[in-house]
C-alpha cells in the first residue's frame, strides 16, 4: 500500500504548491507509506522523514 510520486508538482506555482500540501495530509491517511520526490522545500514540511540528495563540488550527487 505504497503511493510513489515523482517529481509531479514542478510545474505548480505557488498558491497550489500550499493546496498540494494538504492533500498530501490526507493522502497520508490512506497509504501506509507515500514515497515523494520533489525540488519543492515547502513539501519537506509535510513529510516525516526525508532523504536529501546534494551535488557536490566535483559534481557527484551523495546523500546529505
Amino acid at each position: 500500500n505504497i503511493l510513489i510520486l515523482d517529481e509531479i508538482f514542478g510545474s505548480l506555482d505557488s498558491e497550489y504548491i500550499e493546496a498540494v500540501y494538504s492533500l498530501l495530509q490526507n493522502l497520508k491517511s490512506m497509504f501506509d507509506s507515500i514515497i515523494l520526490v520533489t525540488h519543492h522545500d515547502v513539501l519537506k514540511d509535510v513529510c516525516d522523514s526525508s532523504i536529501e540528495i546534494i551535488r557536490d563540488s566535483s559534481g557527484y550527487s551523495r546523500i546529505s
